[in-house]
């Protein structure tokens, strides 16, 4: 899990203080997008961890997509400008001028960014083609602890904005 921020708390406060907050639109596409794949990658641990069995290389390989697609959302709420297939549902994000604050960027990204990218870590060293095998149990536990700890500050997060997850209505035809 990433290691606490040693000004955390004074970056929480400034969020209270300043009233700081996330636009809608990236708020929904954190919870909607990055939740799904978070929550999606605990759940195949769990269903693991619960029998003390090591994840097999086939379910790894899930955990790895869904990295990817959490770093792919991740580079597009930051540069939002750069998307370039306007058939997906991150559509509204390139067309609007919606930006975190640089505070709030500092912790999603510190949070988010590290937890992510060692779950990968994991989960790639098992499925490398070389030498294939499951992720034993102590590993698996680490995964569950990094999704915990993205959920954990995307709550905290929430507390601190004062904003309640809400979800957007998709654009019909």
């Amino acid at each position: 899990m990433a290691n606490p921020l040693t000004n955390e708390q004074e970056l929480y406060d400034k969020i209270k203080s300043e009233r700081i907050t996330v636009p809608l639109l990236i708020w929904d596409l954190m919870y909607h997008y990055l939740g799904d794949d978070i929550s999606a990658i605990a759940q195949i641990t769990l269903s693991y961890l619960r029998y003390n069995e090591p994840i097999p290389v086939s379910d790894a390989k899930k955990i790895l997509e869904h990295t990817k697609r959490i770093n792919a959302t991740v580079r597009k709420i930051l540069h939002h400008d750069k998307i370039e297939n306007v058939n997906e549902k991150l559509e509204e994000l390139k067309d609007s001028n919606a930006k975190l604050h640089p505070v709030i960027n500092d912790l999603f990204f510190h949070y988010i960014g590290n937890d992510v990218y060692g779950i990968s870590m994991i989960a790639g060293f098992h499925v490398d083609p070389v030498d294939e095998h499951p992720i034993p149990v102590e590993d698996a536990q680490k995964i569950l602890n990094k999704t915990f700890t993205m959920k954990q500050f995307m709550d905290r997060l929430r507390e601190a904005t004062h904003q309640e997850v809400t979800i957007l209505e998709e654009k019909g035809p």
